[in-house]
C-alpha cells in the first residue's frame, strides 16, 4: 500500500509536469484569463485523475502480476546482522510525510493569520452585496479573501472606489477558492516545484482578470496604471489573499496594453488531449489479475517457487533481508526468459535465479507473450 501510493505520487507529478510545460510555453501570455485560469485547475485536477486510469486495449503483450511469495530465514544461530537491512520505501514515505505536514501546518496558519487580522485593528465595517469591507487604522496594503475586502483608512479616502472595485473583482471571481484549492495540492506535491509555479502564474491570472473588471466598469486606463504604478512599492506578508499592490506590476501593465489575443489561439488549449492520451499511454499499468488468464499455469509457478526457494545461510548471517522482483517472459511455445528485474543482493538474487532456471517448461493457453512480474520477499525472523 505504501509503496502504491509512493508509486502513484510521483506519477501525479510527472503528468502535472508534462501537462503544465506546454501550457507556460503557448498559453501564460495570452490574453483570454478565464480560459487560462480554468486550464491551469483543469490541469492539476487531471494530474491526480489520469495516473488512476488504465485501458486494457493499450496493452501490447499480457503482464501478469502473481502475489507475493514470501520465503523466511531462522536467525537462531546467526551472528550480529553486518549489513542490516534498509527499507528505502518507510525512509521516503517517511520524508514525504513530513513534508507534507510541515506545508499542511504552515497554510493552515497562513489561514489562521488572515482571520485574525481582517477582525483586529478593524474601524469600521460595512456590508455590501455579500461582501464585508473591513477599514483598518494601520497603514498596510489592501486585500481580499473569501467575501472579506480589508483596506486602510488612508487608502480607502484617497483611492478607495478603484481599490473597491479591483478586490470586488476578486471576490466575484471567487479567486480565493484557487488559492485554497491550490493550497492543498501544495501540500501533497510539496517536492515539485512546477506547483509552486502554477500558483505564481495563477495569482497572476487572478490579478489581470481583476485588472480588466475594473477597466470595464469606466475606470480611465491611464489614471488606473498610475495608480498601480504609485501602489507598487507595497507588498503583503500573506501569500494566500489576493492584494491590489501584488508586485507585477510592469506585467499588468503589459496586459492591460496588450491587444487581445486571436480567437484562434484559443485552440491551443487542445494539447491537453494528446498530452494527456501520451501520459495514459506510458503510465497505465500493464498488469492483468491472475484469474483473468493462465489461473493453472501462475499456481503451479508459486508452487513451483514456493517448494524450491531458500534461504541462502550466509544472506542469514548477514542479516540481508529484502524484496527481489523477478520478470519471466514465456512466449507461445513456453520457451523462457528469466532476469531479475529489481534486486537486492547478490546473495538472494543468484537464489532466484537459481530457482527460475531449474522451472519446467510452462504451457501458456493465449496467442502472445507472457511477462509475468513475480515479487519474492526474504525475511529473517528473530528467534523469541
Amino acid at each position: 500500500m505504501m509503496e502504491a501510493y509512493l508509486i502513484y505520487i510521483v506519477q501525479s507529478a510527472l503528468c502535472l509536469t508534462m501537462l503544465y510545460l506546454p501550457f507556460r510555453l503557448w498559453l501564460r501570455k495570452e490574453t483570454f484569463f478565464r480560459i487560462n485560469r480554468l486550464g491551469l485547475l483543469g490541469i492539476t485536477v487531471l494530474a491526480f485523475l489520469l495516473p488512476l486510469l488504465s485501458f486494457p486495449w493499450l496493452v501490447k503483450e499480457t503482464y501478469v502480476s502473481l502475489p507475493e511469495v514470501t520465503i523466511v530465514g531462522y536467525a537462531s544461530d546467526m551472528k550480529e546482522a553486518a549489513h542490516p537491512s534498509i527499507n528505502w520505501s518507510f525512509i521516503m514515505m517517511g520524508i514525504y510525510i513530513l513534508g507534507c505536514v510541515y506545508f499542511l501546518a504552515h497554510n493552515l496558519r497562513e489561514w489562521i493569520r488572515v482571520d485574525r487580522f481582517i477582525r483586529q485593528g478593524c474601524l469600521w465595517t460595512s456590508h455590501e452585496n455579500g461582501i464585508h469591507i473591513h477599514c483598518h487604522a494601520c497603514s498596510m496594503p489592501p486585500f481580499s479573501w473569501l467575501n472579506h475586502i480589508v483596506i486602510s483608512e488612508k487608502d480607502y479616502q484617497e483611492s478607495g472606489r478603484v481599490i473597491l472595485l479591483h478586490e470586488t473583482a476578486h471576490i466575484r471571481c471567487r479567486h480565493s477558492w484557487d488559492m485554497i484549492g491550490l493550497s492543498i495540492i501544495e501540500v501533497l506535491q510539496w517536492f515539485n516545484p512546477v506547483i509552486w509555479m502554477i500558483t505564481k502564474d495563477m495569482q497572476d491570472i487572478h490579478e489581470y482578470e481583476a485588472d480588466r473588471w475594473v477597466l470595464s466598469q469606466g475606470e480611465n486606463s491611464v489614471a488606473y496604471q498610475m495608480l498601480l504604478i504609485d501602489r507598487g512599492a507595497d507588498s503583503s506578508s500573506f501569500g494566500l489573499t489576493n492584494h491590489f499592490s501584488r508586485s507585477l506590476i510592469k506585467k499588468r501593465i503589459q496586459m492591460i496594453n496588450q491587444s487581445p489575443s486571436r480567437l484562434w489561439s484559443r485552440v491551443k488549449l487542445l494539447y491537453l488531449i494528446p498530452v494527456a492520451v501520451g501520459f495514459i499511454w506510458i503510465s497505465s499499468p500493464t498488469c492483468i489479475a491472475i484469474e483473468d488468464r493462465d489461473k493453472e499455469t501462475s499456481s503451479e509457478i508459486l508452487k513451483f517457487i514456493g517448494r524450491r526457494m531458500k534461504y541462502p545461510t550466509e544472506a542469514i548471517t548477514q542479516g540481508i533481508e529484502g524484496k527481489v522482483t523477478l520478470e519471466m517472459i514465456l512466449d507461445e511455445k513456453g520457451n523462457r526468459i528469466s532476469k531479475v528485474k529489481e534486486g537486492v543482493a547478490p546473495l538472494l538474487d543468484e537464489e532466484t535465479l537459481r530457482v527460475l532456471q531449474e522451472m519446467p517448461q510452462w504451457e501458456t493457453h493465449s496467442d502472445g507473450n507472457f511477462h509475468y512480474m513475480i515479487p519474492i520477499h526474504f525475511i529473517i525472523e528473530q528467534p523469541l
